[in-house]
């Protein structure tokens, strides 16, 4: 006979990198291992996090937000509560140009960062700090 433990160590043995999501239940008792966990790879498509007041919407999404970006993922959380504010860093403003755009646009700048370096671990597009 197949035990829980089983059929979780078959459908979520993965080899490649993963983000992690908890650990199963069998009624009442939890099943530490293997963790239950999504590939990477399969990150790559829109997602909902849905459910009743209380049910862990919030943690789910701060759980899943972090490790994303963690492993370098780019991640965009619209927040209109700011219940996952808490996962960047404030951000700064940049003084008022000329030009009239912002310092990353202007040709030549020499306070123009383009990398990805420059984007807050949550995905979020604040520098944490000032040049």
């Amino acid at each position: 006979m197949t035990t829980l433990v089983d059929t979780l160590r078959e459908g979520y043995g993965f080899a490649q990198p993963v983000v992690t999501l908890g650990a199963a239940l069998d009624g009442t008792t939890v099943v530490p291992e293997p963790k239950v966990a999504i590939p990477l790879a399969m990150m790559n498509r829109h997602g909902l996090i849905a459910g009743a007041t209380g049910t862990g919407k919030t943690k789910t999404l701060q759980l899943l937000a972090e490790q994303l970006s963690a492993q370098g993922v780019a991640v965009f959380v619209a927040d209109v509560k700011g219940d996952v504010s808490g996962l960047a860093p404030p951000g700064y403003a940049h003084p008022p140009s000329r030009s009239g755009s912002p310092p990353s646009r202007r040709c030549g700048s020499r306070g123009a960062r383009r990398s990805s370096s420059s984007v807050s671990p949550a995905g979020t597009g604040f520098r944490s700090a000032p040049p």
